[in-house]
């Protein structure tokens, strides 16, 4: 039986390892890489786009590409629709996609014309996948082991060949505070990848969404984009701060709003702060949830927390510390 193939940790301390092999660089790099988003969110638009601009070698979103020959495997379109689209994104395709609306599925020969792709075509540092429900193997149930298992297949083909693929998935209907959990499918598009690109529809702003990156070699960033003349442009980049903002329920900030203008503070249950605050949508149990989640927010923004034990149950105690500035216009 082969032994491990070993490194010593003196030996790896001093090896010249090349870096990430970037396609955009601080955003796409080599590996696996899931694209989610909500149902008739235009992501084959973004993707396309995306792989038009790192065949020109054009910036993306600001980010620096290194020019390649993508393949695109548009697997929910026809010729006729990706011409319309190519008619729109673009007057000239300068540098070359390659385009197939067709491909076997992962189990049944998916690998080995992949393989025979990047073989003939040294350029190909970029595939995209569109989607992943046309590639998934018939005996794929869903389950962690199944869908880990063929998601590192994808994986391992692009390590081997420092290629990045990319792979077009959709969101749950389901929605969470954590937006990569909104994935549609176990916690195996997780483990298996080596970033996770989520847009989602801001509720807040209906003409925009929120993408939602993070990696293993690229810092977490979130981005807000508009559609616009038939491209995602970056309408504003989040910094930390402006995250987690973005990421505090309505529910927590209608609570702040609520105390700033009653300028004092509330004292009650659960259900009782739901029908004062106007929270016809929030159920008495996730409010008490949010507000203990979101302690720390509200306490920045001016509002003190405190949970009660009385004979009659749970009780909610808020405060006014300072002016709730930051919870004006949210």
């Amino acid at each position: 039986m082969a032994g491990f193939d070993l490194i010593s940790a003196k030996e790896l301390m001093f090896e010249v390892i090349p870096d990430v092999p970037w396609v955009i660089e601080g955003l796409l790099g080599t590996g696996l890489h899931i694209f989610g988003g909500d149902s008739k969110i235009s992501k084959s638009w973004l993707v396309y786009d995306m792989a038009l601009e790192v065949a020109h070698g054009q910036d993306f979103w600001g980010y620096k590409t290194n020019r390649c020959e993508p393949l695109y495997l548009s697997l929910e379109d026809t010729k006729r629709r990706l011409q319309d689209r190519l008619w729109e994104l673009t007057d000239e395709v300068c540098g070359d996609v390659k385009i197939t609306t067709s491909a076997p599925r992962l189990d049944n020969g998916r690998i080995d014309m992949l393989t025979e792709h990047v073989a003939e075509n040294e350029n190909a540092k970029l595939i995209i996948i569109d989607t992943y429900q046309r590639v998934r193997s018939l005996g794929n149930d869903g389950s962690y082991i199944n869908e880990y298992e063929e998601l590192m297949s994808l994986k391992n083909f692009a390590d081997e060949n420092d290629i990045s693929i990319v792979v077009v998935h959709h969101n749950s209907k389901q929605r969470y505070d954590d937006p990569f959990r909104n994935l549609l499918g176990s916690t195996a598009l997780q483990g298996a990848s080596d970033g996770m690109f989520v847009l989602t529809k801001d509720l807040k702003a209906p003409r925009t969404v929120v993408l939602n990156a993070t990696g293993r070699d690229i810092e977490s960033v979130t981005l807000k984009l508009q559609f616009s003349s038939h491209h995602w442009a970056v309408i504003e980049k989040l910094d930390a701060e402006e995250r987690e903002r973005e990421s505090v329920p309505q529910a927590v900030l209608s609570v702040c709003q609520f105390i700033k203008a009653t300028n004092a503070g509330w004292t009650g249950n659960a259900a009782e702060l739901v029908e004062a605050v106007g929270l016809d949508s929030v159920k008495p149990a996730v409010l008490g949830k949010y507000l203990a989640q979101y302690r720390t927010y509200l306490l920045g923004e001016g509002v003190s927390y405190a949970r009660e034990y009385t004979r009659s149950g749970n009780i909610i105690v808020l405060g006014l510390i300072t002016d709730c500035e930051g919870c004006e216009g949210k």
